[in-house]
């Protein structure tokens, strides 16, 4: 168990969460990270040293305890330093093109409607 509420400690944690994430779009079989645990420190001119956690992902194993390694797949360096995350779809999809008849012109477009927002839950009563 670690424990420990610092920003350092938030960010290694994101990037690890960051990092299943790209292992779960990519290949499934092996979700659970095998980690080795480091450490950063920098001076503070009020706290003194701060140490923050680095979470490097050496490999990957399956559900049952197999490493990624051992199936003859390499793994992927991950370092600690996640990709990117991917772009949010749109919220409002582009009309679809009109279709071309000799009898209609100029006939506007179809405008898709953005959709609806989310309704909350009535309150337990």
């Amino acid at each position: 168990m670690f424990k420990n509420g610092s920003t350092g400690t938030l960010k290694g944690f994101r990037k690890l969460e960051d990092a299943i994430k790209s292992q779960l779009r990519t290949n499934r079989a092996y979700p659970c990270p095998v980690i080795q645990f480091k450490s950063d420190k920098y001076k503070h001119s009020q706290y003194s040293w701060i140490w923050n956690p680095i979470f490097e992902v050496v490999d990957w194993a399956d559900m049952q305890g197999n490493l990624l390694s051992e199936a003859g797949q390499a793994p992927q360096a991950q370092a600690g330093v996640a990709k990117p995350r991917a772009a949010k779809p749109a919220l409002v999809q582009p009309a679809p093109a009109p279709v071309e008849d000799d009898d209609v012109e100029d006939t506007p477009a179809e405008v898709v409607a953005p959709r609806p927002a989310q309704r909350r839950r009535p309150p337990v009563a």
